[in-house]
């Protein structure tokens, strides 16, 4: 009995439905040879299979008894024949309707690809070999993109015309290969133009010599206008050799362990015969290895920093430069302010008109503006050019006098501004009376810059709990979350008015003024008010 194995073998009954031994070349396939011997015939150019020629016979035997995908076409009209690893890739279209039917009925939809490859066959030419051949198809109710890998070659028949009765398709589905396969060239490509693009330099250097196989743009960059691709490093960077770098890719590559760099100097000869270009660069080795686990090579990644190294560099060398600016704010800036405050005071004592009145209040608001613009400016310029804030502690004296005068001082600035005030301070608070005025007069301002003037601010300071706490809140729009998130940025102005006073520091400094006291300023934003709200422990 004639099986596939793993398949059921034909009962003894399917056996004598196949006559004595005349049909057994049908007994080979588990359905398609149950579905040959039980096909009415009739209907089809084959005509009954105990007629078929003996070529025709072997040649189905063959295919019934292979588990790999076959096809056959025979006869002038090319009559269908398949077996069961074949029939898996046609779908219901076309199985088992499909057998014993003329070839271009059956495959019509692609007859244009196949016809001429069958003609070539069937007319005693060369047999046709495809791999990875683009025939789409109906199957399952969607036309699709199907790849195969296929060759058709002739089975002879002494009574054809041209001595080649049909033809024998051996053949593989390969849609899976060919869409796996360009995936991963896809994505080959797509890591191919961020290696390329990436700002970062990279290198890949194989073996003990360190051969050079891969470069990016921004390493031809650093290293200048080179052939250096397929070449050692020591011979095509004969400069790293001279400042170290070869024999640290020796010890990663010996060691296995991956060496990081950052500022490191690396003096280049860009173009040849030119001068020497000084650049700064952090980088990594990272060593490269196989399944194994054994180096093979290096790669190499990092950056070119040469311009924040200089930056940094001339940055430590300008320390007396800076210095003295802060000294020019803090000196020859405050210095005018106070004459004009003095001189306001003079006037202050005389007999004026309420418009010469009118005249002093705003210069007197102006100048506390700008003391306060000094005050911020000096204070950022401390804390980024290294200096930092610095606070004196002092628990002696109370804090509530200084912050009714800075209420005072800035309602020179808003005189129509009403200020609801609340004062709760039943314990001495360890602060730096000087920076919490600043942070309280901060605060205060930029209520009066952004409420709305025809409604009160309500400023409330009182000590519980171990904990000091200032509020200020103020009537107007509802800050959005936008601007929120960037409220305590520098230069966060945190409005569209096209009147904003201010440089947009005076919450950053509050902020930092808030965290060296070991507190922080927090803000609550809703339609109706905006509070902004300092707390800070009681002893530092």
């Amino acid at each position: 009995m004639l099986t596939v194995p793993g398949e059921q073998a034909f009962s003894v009954f399917e056996r004598s439905q196949a006559g004595a031994g005349s049909l057994d070349f049908l007994l080979g396939g588990s359905e398609m040879g149950r579905l040959m011997l039980a096909n009415d015939w009739s209907h089809s150019s084959l005509g009954s299979p105990d007629t078929w020629p003996q070529s025709l016979r072997t040649a189905v035997r063959f295919m019934l008894t292979s588990g790999h995908p076959m096809y056959i076409w025979w006869g002038e009209d090319g009559a269908c024949l398949y077996n069961d690893a074949y029939r898996a890739s046609i779908g219901p279209e076309r199985h088992p309707s499909s057998l014993g039917r003329p070839a271009l009925e059956v495959w019509a939809e692609i007859w244009d690809v196949i016809g001429p490859q069958i003609e070539q066959v069937m007319a005693g030419g060369p047999p046709t070999w495809h791999q990875n051949q683009l025939v789409p198809i109906t199957r399952h109710g969607r036309r699709e993109d199907v790849y195969w890998t296929y060759s058709y070659g002739p089975i002879d028949d002494a009574t054809a015309e041209t001595g080649i009765g049909g033809v024998l398709v051996v053949c593989a589905e390969t849609t899976a290969t060919v869409l796996a396969d360009r995936q991963r060239t896809a994505q080959i490509e797509r890591l191919q133009r961020l290696f390329n693009q990436a700002p970062s330099f990279m290198a890949t250097l194989e073996g003990a010599e360190f051969r050079i196989t891969s470069v990016n743009a921004a390493y031809m960059r650093l290293v200048g206008d080179r052939d250096i691709l397929g070449r050692p490093v020591a011979e095509a960077l004969p400069d790293a050799v001279a400042q170290g770098y070869v024999e640290l890719l020796r010890r990663v590559y010996e060691s296995g362990e991956a060496f990081a760099s950052n500022g490191a100097k690396y003096a280049v000869e860009v173009a040849s015969g030119g001068p020497i270009d000084e650049r700064y660069i952090d980088f990594v080795y990272q060593p490269m290895t196989d399944e194994t686990g054994r180096v093979t090579g290096i790669f190499v990644e990092g950056h070119d920093v040469t311009e924040q190294k200089e930056a940094e560099i001339a940055l430590h060398n300008s320390s007396a430069l800076r210095e003295q600016f802060i000294a020019v704010l803090g000196h020859d800036l405050r210095n005018p302010i106070a004459a004009i405050n003095g001189g306001m005071a003079l006037l202050r004592k005389t007999p004026l008109s309420d418009r010469a009145k009118a005249v002093v209040s705003l210069i007197e608001g102006s100048t506390t503006r700008m003391t306060g613009l000094i005050d911020n400016i000096t204070d950022f310029a401390r804390g980024r050019l290294g200096g930092g804030l610095t606070i004196t502690r002092d628990s002696a004296e109370p804090l509530e006098p200084l912050l009714q005068h800075v209420i005072a001082e800035l309602q020179t600035t808003a005189p129509g501004q009403v200020i609801e005030t609340s004062f709760a301070l039943t314990e001495p608070v360890d602060c730096d009376r000087t920076r919490i005025g600043q942070l309280a007069s901060n605060l205060l301002g930029n209520a009066i810059t952004h409420g709305a003037s025809e409604r009160p601010i309500r400023f409330r300071a009182a000590t519980a709990d171990g904990w000091f706490e200032l509020s200020v809140a103020n009537f107007g729009e509802q800050i959005s979350p936008s601007v929120a998130a960037q409220m305590f940025e520098p230069f966060a102005r945190g409005t569209h008015r096209p009147n904003q006073q201010g440089l947009g520091l005076g919450l950053y400094i509050s902020q930092e003024i808030a965290k060296a006291h070991g507190g922080r300023i927090t803000m609550d934003s809703t339609a109706e008010e905006t509070i902004f709200t300092f707390r800070m422990p009681l002893q530092a």
